[in-house]
């Protein structure tokens, strides 16, 4: 169990870490809606990668 979780830790930095880079350089902190920030600033990396994934595929 303690593996899973410690897989899952890692899952979750590495899918959040475009974001947290992003507030990080633009000093937002968490009184400053970081999390808004963050979810967009995912949305759109991951979004790209998986749109170039997917061109690259086909």
């Amino acid at each position: 169990m303690r593996t899973i979780a410690s897989v899952g830790k890692a899952l979750a930095w590495l899918l959040l870490l475009p974001g947290d880079l992003a507030c990080n350089a633009m000093s937002v902190g968490n009184a400053d809606n970081r999390d808004l920030v963050r979810m967009l600033i995912n949305g759109l990396v991951w979004i790209v990668i998986g749109v170039l994934a997917v061109a690259l595929a086909v």
